[in-house]
């Protein structure tokens, strides 16, 4: 029976989504405070810790519309700008305050996730107490947990509560004392159970006194007669299984579709605890992310869905937003000194029983001379094998061989108010600091935008120039695209084009030699 209109009181919250880091996905997403008048005491009784409702964790979704200059919009056509989370509400006899924070908040969640003690384990093995069960994705090497010390040896692979095991694909014996291996066969000298994630020994001359463990295992079943290896599908499995993310607040199609732009074989063996957020991306020396073996990124729809995308630097003209001089209010491009790499080192399919990687290295004598560079980057990875790797390198050495362009810019109007980050823009600019003197429907990539919804929404950001790559990489295109003779300077950034034994496109015009960069 209480009259009541939800009227804001202040400004509605700041959103930001950026990623520090064009190509390894760093993100921040910035949250605030949503502030509503309680005159009427409302919120009294919605809000209070022993009522009725819920608020923890719950979307709030903003959406732009209403009216202006006589045009009414229906509700049906508001368009959505954010979703946030409510971390915590409360209400006086002034306001109710509902404190919000992004979606990625979630992924600070660790990994993994339950420990080994007494109470389930009773004969746990020396230095197996208090650590925790492993994750498996994909096929690894590593020495199981000891679990079982009653007979000849119980080892557990991996976390049963969350995983089966599609298969264990040798087991080897190493004598404590001499330090050899003993291949072992299964039934003669061990079984498993991949339901449970264990193998136990069963030949009393490989007892646990005398011989360690070491196995080869594939983890998480897919559930179609194969395991879980792609990039795709094992982030959606984590983001299910141990965020309790639901079917319904998953972009399938995203995450599909990543699986097939990044079909890589990956290998993931989680046993020290790391954070989601860290296993989904860093740059921490030595700790390899999901998100930097494949140039992905997880984030969150403008609706709150979870969604995915593998980054390449080609664009959709016809798909992409366009904005010319006229659009900005501010507009401040920026060379971006960083360092410049001669090589990349991808460190990739590592033997977590001997700690050992595996390294694909791509140098650039050029890059080195030119930029007087001797600096090399290391990359590590869940990948396993090694011409991915070698592919990777490659790319990264692309990227990171040059000076790249960023932009600072505010809006006029609100035409990237449904843009999210990594959005790929056409940026027309007259004068700019290019070679031609201007910018005519240059792609550029979103890696920071800001929607400040009042006391008038405002649109700003920074923009990246695709690593100064994104006109100069050739993609393979339809038989339609022209031949070389006739093709414009778009043509022949973007469309495929064979070559001359001589490496030249048309053959005694040295101009052709090597015209064309391949992604």
């Amino acid at each position: 029976g209480v009259y009541y209109h939800p009227w804001m009181a202040g400004e509605a919250p700041r959103a930001s989504a950026q990623m520090e880091d064009l190509l390894f996905g760093h993100k921040i997403a910035e949250a605030g405070d949503l502030v509503l008048t309680n005159a009427h005491e409302f919120w009294n009784a919605i809000v209070a810790p022993n009522g009725s409702y819920n608020w923890k964790n719950k979307k709030v979704k903003f959406f732009l519309g209403g009216s202006y200059r006589g045009l009414a919009l229906d509700r049906s056509q508001y368009v959505a700008v954010t979703t946030m989370l409510v971390e915590d509400v409360a209400a006086d006899e002034v306001q109710a305050r509902f404190t919000l924070r992004p979606l990625a908040k979630k992924l600070e969640g660790q990994l993994p996730v339950t420990p080994y003690f007494e109470s389930s384990y009773p004969n746990l093995g020396d230095g197996v107490r208090g650590t925790k069960k492993p994750i498996l994705y994909g096929r690894a090497t590593f020495k199981p947990d000891l679990t079982d010390t009653s007979g000849n040896g119980v080892y557990t692979l991996a976390d049963s509560a969350y995983q089966t095991l599609f298969a264990v694909n040798s087991v080897n014996a190493i004598s404590k004392a001499t330090g050899v291996r003993t291949a072992l066969s299964v039934t003669t000298h061990y079984t498993q159970d991949l339901t449970a994630c264990t193998v136990t020994i069963v030949s009393a001359t490989y007892k646990w006194q005398d011989y360690e463990v070491e196995v080869d295992a594939t983890g998480e079943v897919d559930g179609a007669g194969s395991y879980l290896k792609k990039f795709g599908e094992i982030v959606k499995d984590v983001l299910t299984t141990f965020l309790d993310v639901a079917t319904a607040d998953i972009d399938a199609a995203a995450f599909s579709s990543a699986d097939t732009d990044a079909p890589e074989e990956l290998s993931v063996f989680l046993k020290e605890s790391r954070s989601i957020a860290s296993i989904l991306s860093t740059a921490e020396p030595g700790l390899p992310s999901l998100e930097r073996s494949v140039m992905g990124t997880v984030q969150q729809t403008l609706a709150g869905l979870w969604t995915c995308w593998i980054w390449d630097p080609s664009y959709d003209a016809a798909g992409a937003t366009s904005l010319k001089k006229e659009d900005f209010a501010k507009f401040d491009p920026q060379p971006k000194l960083e360092t410049v790499y001669k090589g990349t080192n991808v460190h990739f399919n590592r033997n977590h029983s001997t700690g050992a990687w595996v390294v694909e290295q791509a140098t650039d004598n050029k890059i080195k001379w030119l930029n007087e560079t001797t600096d090399e980057l290391n990359v590590y990875t869940f990948l396993r094998a090694a011409a991915d790797a070698q592919t990777l390198a490659q790319r990264y050495l692309l990227i990171l061989g040059g000076v790249t362009t960023e932009i600072e810019f505010e809006e006029r109007g609100a035409k990237l108010a449904q843009a999210t980050v990594g959005d790929k823009i056409l940026v027309t600019f007259d004068p700019a600091p290019d070679s031609a003197g201007l910018y005519s429907a240059k792609p550029f990539e979103l890696i920071r935008l800001d929607k400040s919804p009042s006391p008038r929404l405002t649109i700003a950001g920074r923009f990246g120039d695709l690593r100064g790559v994104g006109e100069r990489v050739g993609f393979w295109t339809a038989d339609s695209a022209p031949a070389w003779a006739a093709a414009t300077v778009g043509d022949k950034a973007t469309s495929g084009y064979w070559s001359n034994d001589d490496g030249t496109i048309v053959s005694g015009d040295p101009s052709t030699l090597k015209a064309s960069i391949w992604w």
